[in-house]
């Protein structure tokens, strides 16, 4: 059936119009009719609305709610049958609820999704985890506990490795000999690892000191001995015991041993021994390590000014 106020069609039976809240009169066959307005969507059979007889104003029932802006404003209103109470149209169906409902459904499948991955990374972890801590463990329990040596008593053992109480002969020192006397640094000392730590350098050293290298004293010669270098804390030894005594212009060599050692005393400077003897002084200033032997050089200066350049070397 459909509204005899705005033409709209309403479920049969209905009282009020739903769309428009106005009343619906019965149909009445004698009264006249005029055709409904036909929908768009499908065709209907035409019928005839009921035309309402005028009413007075003042006897006309305001419907609850006021009809659409868009209704049609053709028509009459039909009045309410006196006497009858009015009811409240009925409103339309809201589907609030059916999109609060899909909400939930949405966050309660996200929220599931969201702990199956989170549980699943968890127990990745675990896994990746367990090789880690295992490898962490196992050197532990193989691990044989071992007492480190101290540093001081290491060092000792290394000069004393090097260490010799062995005494140089002709050949010994040509690696210094035969490139200019320490005048630059030798070839053989180029690519050396310098030592930087006095208590490596401790212990018995094979020493050669040529006299006037460059014969500026006419005073050319050498001296082939043994020197041993005693440290204590910042203060340093060097005592050379005497070999034997070498002009080389001359092809002279001379026994010194049993004459009494030379005693040189001072202190260190960072890797550089300043020592003295009686109106003697000596400078030891690099030393180096290659290959499993120790070098170190020097220069020395005589009492009556004569200088001398000094090469040592162990074993």
């Amino acid at each position: 059936m459909f509204c005899n106020h705005c033409g709209q069609k309403i479920e049969d039976g209905s009282k009020f119009c739903e769309h428009c809240g106005a009343k619906v009169e019965p149909f009445t066959p004698n009264a006249p009719q005029q055709p409904a307005r036909p929908e768009v969507e499908r065709p209907i059979q035409q019928t005839q609305r009921a035309s309402v007889p005028s009413v007075n104003p003042a006897d006309a029932v305001t419907p609850r709610r006021p009809a659409p802006a868009n209704r049609p404003t053709g028509g009459y209103a039909p009045a309410p049958m006196g006497g009858m109470p009015t009811q409240e149209p009925k409103k339309p169906k809201s589907k609030t609820p059916i999109f609060i409902l899909i909400i939930g459904l949405l966050v309660a499948a996200i929220a599931v999704l969201t702990i199956l991955l989170l549980t699943n990374s968890s127990d990745e972890s675990k896994e990746e985890a367990t090789p880690t801590e295992a490898a962490t463990t196992v050197p532990e329990e193989t691990e044989v506990p071992t007492e480190a040596p101290t540093e001081a008593p290491n060092y000792q053992e290394i000069a004393a490795y090097y260490s010799t109480d062995a005494y140089p002969n002709l050949e010994t020192f040509s690696w210094f000999t035969d490139t200019g006397f320490g005048a630059q640094t030798p070839p053989i000392l180029v690519d050396a690892t310098p030592i930087t730590t006095t208590e490596l350098v401790e212990g018995g050293w094979q020493m050669i000191t040529v006299w006037d290298p460059d014969r500026i004293y006419n005073a050319y010669c050498w001296d082939l001995d043994n020197a041993v270098i005693t440290t204590v804390g910042t203060n340093v030894t060097v005592t050379v015991n005497q070999f034997m005594f070498y002009e080389p212009d001359e092809g002279y060599t001379s026994d010194k041993i049993g004459q009494a050692p030379a005693v040189y005393s001072g202190t260190w400077n960072g890797m550089t021994a300043n020592v003295a003897a009686t109106g003697e002084p000596m400078t030891l200033n690099a030393f180096y390590e290659k290959d499993g032997r120790q070098y170190a050089l020097g220069n020395v200066t005589a009492p009556d000014g004569t200088e001398g350049r000094i090469a040592l070397m162990r074993p």
